[in-house]
């Protein structure tokens, strides 16, 4: 478990400034007739951040082990016109269930987890804009093979191939899928 507070007196930000083309008064909306600059700036004011951490991992009987975490990240009193890039979502949650070993001999294993972060507004020179929440679930399955102290795995990051993007300008997420062979591991 952890918890955080920071107070910063010049925090280092961005300010986007426009260049009219024409000579004519323009917006920072006219992306037609102005040059964009992000100039960096530091603010006079406190910007305050703070936060927040905890995990659990419980081992259960016959191999089973469970576990959760929960974050939070916040940045405060940063004036309107400036860009902090915190681009970090205020909630995240994962929670899991596995097992290490069960059945004959015990080489089968397993691990389910669950993945969520809230959506959050993110901040870039190219692009600014609402990223939303998303959840997926990993899973994987493993056997192990004593004789050769080797591991085969089949797994899933995003298992239900769920599309979702972490920030503005990057291609979505979808399901990955995977099968490895890890030797002389044990």
């Amino acid at each position: 478990m952890y918890g955080y507070f920071g107070q910063y007196r010049d925090f280092l930000t961005r300010t986007l400034l426009v260049q009219s083309k024409t000579g004519d008064p323009i917006a920072l909306s006219d992306t037609a007739n102005g040059t964009f600059y992000s100039v960096p700036v530091n603010i006079q004011d406190k910007v305050k951040t703070y936060g927040f951490g905890i995990g659990l991992d419980y081992r259960l009987p016959y191999n089973f082990i469970v576990s959760a975490n929960a974050s939070s990240d916040n940045l405060t009193d940063v004036p309107d016109g400036f860009v902090s890039f915190f681009n970090a979502p205020k909630y995240r949650f994962n929670g899991s269930i596995a097992n290490t070993g069960f059945g004959a001999g015990k080489k089968f294993g397993f691990n389910v987890t669950y993945r969520w972060q809230d959506a959050f507004y993110y901040q870039g020179d190219f692009a600014s804009g609402d990223v939303p929440a998303f959840h997926v679930l990993d899973a994987q399955i493993s056997m192990k093979l004593p004789k050769s102290k080797s591991i085969i795995k089949l797994g899933a990051n995003n298992l239900l191939n769920q599309y979702y993007y972490n920030a503005i300008g990057n291609a979505q997420i979808g399901g990955l899928y995977y099968m490895s062979f890890g030797y002389n591991l044990y």
